[in-house]
């Protein structure tokens, strides 16, 4: 929410000073995981995107990248990550929702 003395072009330099931050820390993050795991990364990309709908903002970008997998961790409240994964599908392995309870 823009502070109602800030002007627009203050607001969308705060906006993006604040998203390169989030995007340096996730990358440090991340490369400090695979250094931790002694693994080798693959082509790897994180992405940040900013949205009041959290679950539509990650499926709009699922979709729009064609991925067919998602998994978003819950453990550790406040240190969770998501984890999107271009995979491909077999034909016939699409797993019923009691399944994927499991």
């Amino acid at each position: 929410m823009k502070p109602t003395s800030w002007s627009v072009a203050t607001f969308e330099a705060y906006e993006k000073r604040e998203a390169d931050k989030i995007q340096t820390n996730l990358n440090r993050f991340v490369t400090g995981i695979y250094k931790r795991m002694e693994v080798l990364p693959g082509k790897i990309k994180c992405i940040i995107k900013s949205s009041v709908l959290t679950n539509s903002n990650i499926r709009e970008y699922a979709e729009t990248n064609k991925f067919s997998y998602i998994c978003i961790s819950t453990r550790g409240a406040g240190k969770s990550t998501a984890h999107a994964r271009r995979t491909r599908r077999p034909r016939g392995s699409r797993r019923s929702e009691e399944q994927a309870g499991d």
